[in-house]
C-alpha cells in the first residue's frame, strides 16, 4: 500500500485485513488541483498512476476508486452520519466533507467497502484546510463473496473521541457498537 505524506500529515490510516477488496494507494490533493508546493499535493506516482481522465476535481471530498469492480457500495461514516454511495462506472464514488478536524486528532471519517475488507479511517478538512482524499482500492486475488450468514467474523476497533467503533463483518449483516 502506499500512502501519501499528506495523507499521513492528515492523519489517515488503515485498520483491518483485506477480505475481498484491499487498499492500495492513499493520496491528497489541495484546493481540487494536481499542482505540486503544498504538503497535501499529490505525489509523483499518483500522476503517473491515475490519468486525468480518471480525476475528479473537487476540493473537500473524499473520492473511493474500485479497480476492477463497478456497482458495489462504499459506506462512509462520521459521528452519527452514515452514507452509502455506489462506485460508478467510471470506478469513482464520490462524498463532499465539510467538517474540519485538527491534525492533532483522529480524523472524523470511516469508510469501507460493505465488509469485504479494510476500513479506511480519514477525510475532512484537516486544520481547515481544502483537502479532498483519493482512496483506490482494488481486488484481492482469488477472493470470493462470501454467501449471507457465514459464521466467519472481522472485529475491527477503531479508537478515537474518547469512544470505539467496532465494526464486525458476518456475511452480509452489518453493526456499529459504540463502547464508551
Amino acid at each position: 500500500m502506499r500512502i501519501s505524506e499528506g495523507a499521513e500529515k492528515a492523519g489517515v490510516y488503515v485498520n483491518g485485513d483485506p477480505i475481498q477488496y484491499r487498499v492500495k494507494d492513499i493520496f491528497t490533493t489541495y484546493k481540487g488541483s494536481w499542482d505540486r508546493g503544498n504538503i497535501y499535493s499529490p505525489p509523483m506516482w499518483a500522476d503517473l498512476d491515475y490519468p486525468p481522465s480518471l480525476r475528479e476535481g473537487g476540493d473537500d471530498h473524499i473520492y473511493v476508486r474500485l479497480i476492477d469492480g463497478y456497482r458495489e457500495n462504499v459506506t462512509f461514516e462520521t459521528s452519527g452520519l452514515h452514507e452509502v454511495r455506489q462506485v460508478e462506472g467510471d470506478g469513482w464514488a464520490n462524498l463532499p466533507v465539510f467538517n474540519a478536524y485538527s491534525v492533532d486528532d483522529p480524523p472524523a471519517w470511516v469508510h469501507f467497502m460493505e465488509e469485504k475488507g479494510q476500513v479506511v479511517v480519514g477525510g475532512g478538512l484537516p486544520d481547515g484546510e481544502h483537502v479532498s482524499l483519493f482512496v483506490v482500492w482494488e481486488k484481492v486475488q482469488g477472493a470470493v463473496d462470501p454467501e449471507p450468514g457465514d459464521d466467519e467474523t472481522q472485529d475491527i476497533a477503531i479508537t478515537g473521541f474518547g469512544q470505539t467503533v467496532r465494526i464486525n463483518a458476518n456475511g452480509y449483516a452489518f453493526e456499529i457498537e459504540v463502547v464508551p
